[in-house]
């Protein structure tokens, strides 16, 4: 996957393995010790990818309360943003709750893929309505993909046109299934909104979100910087 990313042309990639409350549990400690040991072993092998940790966590009542226990892990651990992912089919009661207490403890949330979420795409206004109070949004890149199942394509298209999409993202989660590429999709993704625009949304957006720079959302949907924190 490391060679992949690489032969692509991304540099830095934060490994976010899944945090699903009764189902996978990884420690936040844990995903630092595994990204750090793999980190070496590409320094060994002379892949120049940067590795950071992370989490994606599933939408849930106890989300807030792990934040605060430490159990979770923000994007890169800079403390600032955390990736959320919705279900599937439906979207939790607790939805709108929960990311408001997220933000009430001074993170971001991150929308994971909510194109592919059955629920938002029968209720488009809920995401507008959350990326209005302060969230940011991540697109999967392949669900630009020609023929992706469930319209899921032409819905990730009525997202960008829409500026309700904030990032794209690989998703990578094998080299073969589901391998670690943007730029196949980052085309696709100028011809609906702009080049310029997709380099920000691949590049520029996410190294300041890792980095020093906290991300703020201007009224009309556009995207500002504020200052590094101290």
């Amino acid at each position: 996957m490391a060679r992949t990313a690489v032969e692509d042309g991304i540099t830095t990639m934060v490994a976010t393995p899944h945090y699903w409350e009764g189902m996978f549990t990884p420690t936040a400690q844990e995903v630092r010790r595994a990204v750090g040991d793999l980190q070496d072993r590409l320094v060994d092998e002379d892949i120049p990818l940067k590795l950071l940790p992370g989490q994606e966590v599933m939408m849930g009542t106890k989300v807030p309360e792990r934040l605060r226990q430490g159990d979770l892990l923000t994007l890169g651990d800079g403390g600032d943003y955390l990736l959320i992912e919705l279900p599937v089919f439906d979207i939790p009661m607790c939805t709108e709750q929960v990311l408001f207490e997220v933000m009430s403890l001074g993170v971001t949330p991150i929308l994971a893929h909510p194109e592919k979420s059955a629920g938002i795409q029968q209720d488009p206004a809920l995401l507008a309505r959350i990326v209005e109070r302060g969230c940011l949004v991540q697109m999967d890149a392949d669900s630009l993909a020609r023929g992706r199942w469930g319209g899921t394509a032409r819905f990730a298209a009525r997202l960008l046109k829409a500026g309700l999409v904030h990032l794209i993202a690989s998703d990578g989660h094998s080299s073969r299934q589901r391998p670690p590429l943007i730029s196949p999709y980052a085309s696709r993704a100028a011809r609906i909104t702009s080049p310029k625009l997709v380099e920000e949304m691949t590049g520029g957006l996410p190294a300041r979100i890792v980095g020093p720079a906290r991300v703020t959302i201007s009224a009309a949907g556009g995207l500002g910087e504020s200052a590094p924190a101290s």
